[in-house]
């Protein structure tokens, strides 16, 4: 189970990557979008903030391996993992559009223990997590603890 802080700081990671995707969404040039298959679009933004998260997991959760949507890393660990979807929407995202999110989970024993929808555009965030699906505030206040842990 992930602790208070390790929250606090996953969140804090999706919030900066989300800056970086917000800060960067008028900057890709349309010869820097490459298509992974029909429809599927993917940018140096993708790439970017996938490893970041990465990155920034790693730290947070050091045994933990990855399935990642850009394939920017191939850390396996099959009893503990993040998924990752670091530009969910590209296609809204390439287009200007609002509708975009980070989403990542964190599974062990094949089970789902966390995850969260980031939504930078509106500064919407969504946890789920084993006791139900929390929205949680810009301002990171958290309403839902007991005894130390997030609920």
């Amino acid at each position: 189970m992930l602790s208070t802080y390790q929250i606090r700081q996953i969140e804090k990671v999706l919030f900066e990557v989300g800056d970086f995707q917000c800060e960067h969404q008028t900057k890709v040039n349309p010869i820097q979008i490459e298509e992974k298959s029909l429809n599927q679009l993917v940018s140096y933004v993708d790439i970017e903030s996938e490893k970041k998260l990465v990155k920034e997991l790693k730290k947070i959760t050091p045994s933990a391996g990855f399935l990642t949507e850009e394939k920017t890393t191939l850390e396996k660990n099959p009893e503990l993992y993040w998924i990752i979807d670091p530009l969910d929407g590209t296609t809204n995202y390439l287009f200007g559009h609002t509708k975009f999110a980070i989403s990542i989970a964190l599974y062990a024993c094949e089970k789902p223990v966390y995850a969260n929808v980031f939504v930078p555009q509106d500064h919407e965030c969504f946890r789920l997590h084993p006791k139900g699906l929390f929205s949680i505030t810009p301002a990171f206040k958290f309403q839902n603890e007991i005894n130390g842990q997030i609920l």
